[in-house]
């Protein structure tokens, strides 16, 4: 495995490629609207004007990562986007959503649609999602794709993500919504096909 950043007792810290490296959310690059908990792997949101969003501490530039997202709480089609993000996308609060810029990718909950690089349709996955589903998201850093499969079937095709620059950091937008993230620091509900972010 490349090497990475994770959490450290005085910030992040590089893990050498062999171990096994997991992460959580990053709490100086989450938004103020956004309650992070249980180790900040949940976060919880209410219905709000702006755009609250959230990011790794690990971001990865080579490779192959697999994350798990249990949806809690999600009651409209728009409540939740998961996706990628590099390290120019504002995830502290502004009017930029994941998948309008260039710098950003990701899926909304009741959409089948993974959007990118200014709000463009990059993959029909012919996949949603809703409160109560477990959805898989494979990133592949080396060849920039990003799919994901819901309740452990069957992935979705892949979409590019070539238009993002820089190293990959895992990204969530949320609305009036719970969720928890499995980086890798507990056991897999499915069969990872990458290794831990």
């Amino acid at each position: 495995m490349p090497a990475a950043y994770v959490p450290g007792p005085n910030g992040p810290m590089v893990v050498a490629a062999g171990s096994v490296a997991t992460t959580t959310f990053d709490p100086s690059n989450t938004s103020a609207d956004v309650t992070l908990s249980n180790g900040n792997l949940t976060l919880t949101t209410n219905t709000i004007p702006r755009t609250p969003c959230t990011r790794s501490i690990a971001h990865h530039g080579s490779g192959i990562y697999y994350t798990e997202v249990a949806v809690t709480t999600a009651a409209n089609a728009y409540d939740i986007c998961i996706g990628v993000c590099n390290s120019s996308f504002p995830t502290t609060g502004g009017s930029i959503h994941l998948g309008t810029d260039a710098n950003s990718a990701g899926i909304w909950v009741g959409d089948q649609v993974i959007y990118g690089n200014g709000n463009s349709n990059l993959r029909s996955t012919g996949i949603t999602y809703a409160a109560g589903d477990r959805i898989g998201v494979e990133i592949d850093k080396t060849n920039q794709t990003m799919r994901i499969r819901k309740n452990g079937g069957a992935y979705s095709l892949t979409a590019s993500l070539s238009f993002i620059t820089g190293d990959y950091y895992f990204v969530i937008e949320s609305f009036n919504s719970t969720s928890t993230t499995n980086f890798g620091g507990s056991a897999y509900t499915d069969t990872p096909t990458g290794s831990n972010w």
